[in-house]
């Protein structure tokens, strides 16, 4: 490149750190990233290849999120390739996935006879091994290559790790040191990393890096970076070494990374990492510990996942003693997991994280932990319990003085007595706490999941929504939005959308409610927000029944992918993707599936007894029916449920 070129490319990186907040940073980060590809994109077209889509950080994940809205001359291609593990990732990501099938038979015969052209075996057995390979030429090219080694009996393995074993055992013993010393540092291991870990001299390193090069075991290095030819022949390497050599390599692991100048706060996951496998589990959780609140003040959630998941297994390891680290963990990790949907995995902890906090008598943490259980009630539709704990947190955060805690306690109780349907008590709430939030910068986080002055006013707007107050919620939701645009935090964008949307529904302006709806959808799918996309999908679909678009909307619901087992979404979230489906068959004319769909939709509402919710199916099936025949018994009969439902709990049903 030009010098120019390069003086312009390095101003994308020139992020000054001090006008950027911790939350913004990983979104700013990304868009250096997007800006960089858009500066080659000036002149012509630009292909990014991404290999191994496993391994690729979240955070990584959303700078390929913003190239499909970037404006370029030129277009941006995205080739990715991964394992199968990474298929979720390449479908919100690429437009076209392709999923690779065996090779046949033929191909593979081709492939062998190409990989012995100078290893003399046998075609018969090429055959065999083409059999043995069942289409994965990998395995295929191993089989053919250790059955061509000298000292090979010409028998085929039994498995590919077997093949690998037989091959490790024909080096030398300096070599097979090296290659076992490898498998445990990793698959992509830095040259002078792994010389001070194995205490050789470079001359016997590079020694034996020779033969494993010439055994076909790892790449010829390239630059300080030693890699294997392939994941497998790691593991299986990795299997030959006993537990005692293991604990030595990583003990010698995290020396040398001590030796190297960069802190604990740099290397914080791999020391980690060394510790944990060296056995010593409180080293490893104080490293965690470092890179928890790394990952969490940068809101990097899928790599907090990651830690917090590694830190319970320590903690399990360490016993009581790690109680109160146990209980830190859980607070900085929760909010942040729930994001993703992670609901089933963080509750399990919280009865030990209220004993814990009760018997250290730490008040402050026990507050907070009193706020996730209101959370998880309210989730859950235990409405009345959810009111009454975020009751007794609020009067403790406000005995505390904490500002953060009174936030969450006071959100979350106006959330249970929403779904108590008690709408005016949960407009005195959220409208006391946005007065109260007021006195802080609009994009204050106060260790939110999403910014509290943009989702309290959102919410507002959705409690106005359920008595008919469409126009009087609508300056708060697209506050809300503004807030959001403002910080560039996608999840507060996604549930301020959310918002906005319904209430652009309510008020019968359906353009604007799918133009919003849509975007904070493409965010919620693109960041892995599982509840909010659900959610999102259904209104989506609402939306685009009522302009006349059912095809589409029905393409949207059908095509929309369920979040993986271990995410669960709430009845809530369900009811929406559900009534959804079914405003957008009934709209294309296909009445079973239409009534299906609702069915199943009030079917949720029910199971948390949510009045509100209630109310919008049974007068949504009464549309359905009257629009028919506005003498239908049963149409009749929902539309007076409907009217009985909003006259007892004071609300307004949507008639627009």
């Amino acid at each position: 490149a030009e010098s120019s070129d390069v003086d312009g490319l390095l101003a994308f990186w020139r992020i000054d750190i001090e006008e950027v907040t911790k939350a913004e940073f990983p979104a700013r980060f990304a868009q250096s990233l997007v800006d960089i590809f858009a500066f080659f994109a000036v002149s012509e077209p630009v292909l990014i290849i991404v290999e191994d889509l496993h391994y690729i950080d979240p955070e990584s994940i959303t700078c390929f999120r913003l190239l499909s809205s970037q404006k370029t001359a030129y277009s941006f291609f995205l080739l990715l390739t991964g394992r199968p593990e990474a298929l979720e990732t390449a479908q919100r990501l690429t437009e076209n996935v392709i999923e690779l099938s065996p090779l046949s038979p033929g191909l593979m015969l081709q492939l062998a006879r190409q990989v012995n052209e100078k290893a003399g075996v046998d075609d018969a057995l090429l055959r065999e091994a083409v059999a043995k390979a069942e289409g994965v030429p990998f395995i295929l090219e191993q089989i053919v290559t250790g059955l061509g080694d000298d000292q090979s009996d010409g028998s085929l393995p039994q498995t590919v790790h077997s093949l690998i074993h037989a091959r490790l055992n024909q080096l030398s013993p300096e070599s097979k040191s090296i290659a076992q010393a490898l498998s445990v540092l990793g698959e992509t291991v830095d040259l002078g990393f792994a010389q001070k870990t194995m205490k050789l001299e470079a001359e016997d390193l590079q020694a034996g890096l020779a033969e494993l090069q010439e055994r076909r075991l790892i790449h010829p290095p390239l630059g300080q970076t030693i890699q294997f030819r392939h994941a497998i022949i790691s593991e299986s390497c990795a299997t030959t070494v006993g537990r005692d050599m293991k604990q030595s390599l990583h003990l010698n692991a995290l020396e040398a990374l001590g030796s190297n100048g960069a802190g604990a706060n740099e290397q914080a996951e791999r020391l980690a990492f060394h510790a944990e496998a060296a056995g010593q589990y409180e080293a490893a959780l104080d490293y965690l510990w470092t890179a928890g609140l790394k990952a969490s003040r940068s809101w990097a959630s899928g790599s907090l996942k990651v830690i917090f998941e590694r830190a319970m297994r320590c903690i399990t390891e360490i016993g009581s003693p790690a109680d109160e680290c146990f209980l830190d963990f859980l607070l900085v990790a929760y909010s942040p997991m729930l994001q993703m949907g992670e609901f089933a995995r963080m509750n399990q902890h919280l009865d030990k994280a209220i004993s814990i906090a009760e018997k250290l008598e730490q008040p402050y943490k026990l507050c907070g932990t009193l706020c996730q259980l209101g959370m998880v009630h309210w989730f859950e539709g235990r409405y009345e319990e959810g009111k009454d704990v975020c009751v007794k947190a609020l009067k403790m955060a406000e005995e505390l003085e904490a500002l953060p805690l009174i936030f969450s306690a006071q959100f979350m109780l106006s959330s249970n007595y929403h779904g108590l349907a008690k709408i005016e008590e949960a407009l005195v709430e959220v409208l006391a706490l946005i007065e109260r939030l007021d006195a802080l910068p609009r994009t204050t986080r106060l260790g939110s999941a999403a910014l509290p002055a943009a989702i309290s006013r959102a919410f507002a707007s959705w409690y106005m929504m359920e008595v008919g107050r469409y126009e009087d919620g609508l300056p708060y939701a697209k506050e809300a939005v503004d807030i959001a645009l403002e910080a560039n935090d996608p999840y507060t964008e996604v549930l301020a959308g959310l918002g906005l949307g319904r209430n652009y529904l309510m008020l019968g302006q359906n353009q604007e409610a799918e133009a919003h709806l849509r975007n904070a959808q493409n965010i919620a799918v693109s960041n892995g927000f599982y509840p909010a996309a659900t959610h999102l999908t259904g209104l989506l679909a609402t939306a685009l029944a009522r302009l006349g678009s059912s095809e589409l909307a029905l393409k949207i619901v059908n095509g929309f992918k369920e979040p993986p087992k271990e995410i669960r979404c709430g009845e809530l979230e369900h009811y929406y993707f559900q009534a959804g489906k079914a405003e957008a068959h009934f709209e294309a004319g296909n009445h079973q599936e239409a009534f299906a769909a609702l069915d199943a939709a009030l079917t949720h509402a029910t199971s948390i007894n949510n009045q509100c919710l209630m109310m919008q199916a049974v007068g949504l099936k009464a549309r359905f029916l009257l629009s028919k025949d506005p003498k239908d018994a049963a149409g009749l009969k929902a539309l007076k449920l409907r009217d009985g439902l909003a006259k007892e709990y004071g609300l307004v049903p949507w008639t627009t």
